[in-house]
């Protein structure tokens, strides 16, 4: 928790100090900020990776996996989410509301279309991914059935023709 704390903290110094005027007469101190910044969140991620289990409950293997599958959902249902989400803002608030410097309602309006963008995409997932490996079985036996070589039939082969047998008298 040290190292998240940490980079919390320089993050937030860095986003205070490196603006405006100090950054106009010392450009360099924005690239020596952002090195600093990515320098402690590979310590974080370091942390999360090697760091004791009891720690960073969210970032465990399970949590990770129950986020995986549903991550295609979501990568295919986002985006006509927040392109209507996005109509409908310019509809009830305004053109230039989207654009404007964040407020309140901004961040409330941002956070809610993110909320219902991942649930939504859960939801699909269910009848989508979820099905994935029955449809993928069912899939490979109808292939099968249809497509697969038959095994070749031997072909009749003449029986070649017996010898007379003699009768043998007594």
């Amino acid at each position: 928790w040290r190292a998240l704390l940490l980079y919390a903290i320089v993050v937030a110094i860095i986003r205070l100090v490196v603006r405006g005027s100090i950054v106009q007469a010392h450009p360099w101190l924005m690239n020596a900020a952002d090195l600093v910044g990515a320098g402690l969140f590979l310590v974080v991620m370091l942390a999360f990776r090697y760091g004791p289990s009891e720690g960073f409950s969210l970032l465990r293997p399970k949590f990770h996996k129950t986020l995986a599958d549903f991550s295609f959902s979501l990568y295919s249902i986002h985006m006509p989410i927040l392109i209507f989400a996005r109509a409908a803002v310019s509809s009830l608030m305004g053109e230039d509301w989207a654009t404007q410097l964040a407020t309140p309602g901004n961040y409330a309006v941002g956070f809610s279309v993110m909320g219902i963008a991942i649930v939504s995409g859960y939801l699909f997932s269910r009848v989508t991914e979820a099905k994935t490996g029955a449809a993928r079985r069912k899939l490979r036996a109808l292939l099968d059935k249809w497509w697969a070589p038959t095994p070749p039939i031997p072909a009749q082969q003449p029986v070649p023709a017996q010898q007379a047998r003699q009768r043998i008298e007594a």
